[in-house]
């Protein structure tokens, strides 16, 4: 069974990305629904939807965030034999 997704497992993570990029996302909520946003909600910054699609959606930025400052993956080094 999935752990449940708080309103404080989200916002931690919204701290963290405006921290370390400078922005200023928020968590709005409405209609049962809940969206991230910016500049005070004059800007959608993800569909309205659940807790957990917000908290999934958050943790794509950041990985696509960290994908594009380093595209390279880690990969180890393979020594091949040479005949």
């Amino acid at each position: 069974m999935r752990e449940r997704i708080t309103m404080q497992d989200i916002q931690r993570r919204l701290d963290y990305f405006n921290q370390h990029y400078g922005t200023d996302l928020s968590l709005g909520g409405a209609y049962g629904g809940y969206r991230i946003e910016a500049e005070g909600g004059a800007r959608d910054i993800s569909p309205r939807g659940t807790k957990r699609e917000c908290y999934t959606f958050i943790c794509a930025m950041l990985r696509g965030v960290d994908l594009y400052r380093d595209p390279a993956p880690r990969v180890r080094q393979q020594r091949f034999m040479t005949s």
